[in-house]
């Protein structure tokens, strides 16, 4: 549109050049023969073509204005589109190496070949070398537990699972593959809580060195989720561990055992609201609740209760 536009006024330019051109000689020929006059025919003739000239021409730099402010609007987009496809084919090349990691990964998608491999791989002895499924684990080296004759650092194999616990690119996916709700708190070394210095159990409980659902000490929150998991986990108690995993609803207790002096906690509401009942309701003159003292006697200790009742 533009284009056509310009082709036209500049045909348009180039001939009114050529008037101007003919009326100022004859002009000039007029004054060098002295019968020049500001009100002659050929004195008129160049004003009035020497202004249209002059519009013609604001015309034409007003078109080639426009098409500049197009072509630049037009390499933006270009610039964009050369981005767009780098991407795109950056996306294939990962999508191909995707494609071709499932077909050595996925049981419907692999070979025969493949399938033997699986096999080979996990059998006694040999699965010490390259087993199909490994065991992933962070060592806590500063978190420890008792095991009655000494305290050993904690191993958390959560990861073997919910292996995208500290990828937000994980954050919509689902259970066991989601990214951990709060990444602002726990993941990078930057964060208040690094994974690799506090790990899972440190706050959640659990069972650290199990590596199935049962062996972790899961714990569901409501009767529907429990017998849910036991029809589909075959879930039950480990009785003789004694720090089951929290519940998820109650998860926010696992930060009472550190931040037990500060009053508020950002993402803690439910833990403060406990805290506040607590005090409000002078829950701790009778339960002896270590950390929290009371600060006023409402009712008898329960201390050794059963010697004070006959």
């Amino acid at each position: 549109h533009y284009e056509d536009k310009f082709a036209k006024i500049n045909i348009e330019f180039k001939a009114i050049i050529v008037e101007v051109d003919v009326a100022k000689y004859l002009v000039e020929k007029e004054k060098a023969s002295h019968d020049y006059s500001e009100k002659s025919t050929a004195t008129l003739n160049f004003i009035e073509l020497t202004t249209e000239k002059n519009r013609i021409k604001k015309q034409k730099e007003d078109i080639e204005i426009a098409i500049l402010d197009y072509k630049n609007q037009l390499d933006e987009l270009n610039k964009e589109v050369t981005l767009a496809q780098d991407k795109r084919n950056q996306e294939l090349i990962r999508l191909d190496l995707l494609e071709n990691q499932l077909t050595k990964l996925d049981r419907n998608r692999m070979t025969l070949g493949n399938h033997i491999a699986d096999i080979f791989r996990d059998l006694p002895i040999v699965d010490f070398f390259d087993p199909r499924l490994k065991v992933q684990q962070t060592v806590v080296s500063d978190v420890k537990y008792d095991v009655n004759f000494a305290k050993v650092p904690v191993v958390d194999r959560c990861v073997s699972c919910h292996m995208g616990i500290v990828d937000p690119e994980f954050s919509e996916d689902t259970q066991p593959y989601t990214a951990h709700p709060h990444l602002d708190l726990i993941g990078s070394s930057s964060s208040p809580h690094p994974f690799n210095e506090f790990g899972c159990t440190s706050c959640h409980l659990g069972r650290s060195r199990g590596t199935n659902f049962i062996s972790t000490v899961h714990m569901p929150h409501t009767k529907v989720q429990q017998k849910e998991w036991e029809e589909e986990h075959d879930w039950h108690i480990m009785h003789h561990w004694l720090q089951p995993m929290l519940p998820s609803d109650y998860s926010q207790a696992g930060c009472y055992k550190c931040h037990t002096k500060q009053p508020y906690l950002k993402v803690a509401d439910k833990l403060q609201l406990g805290i506040s009942l607590i005090y409000k309701k002078g829950c701790n003159a009778c339960h002896l609740i270590e950390s929290m003292p009371s600060d006023y006697n409402v009712g008898p200790d329960l201390t050794k209760i059963n010697q004070k009742f006959d």
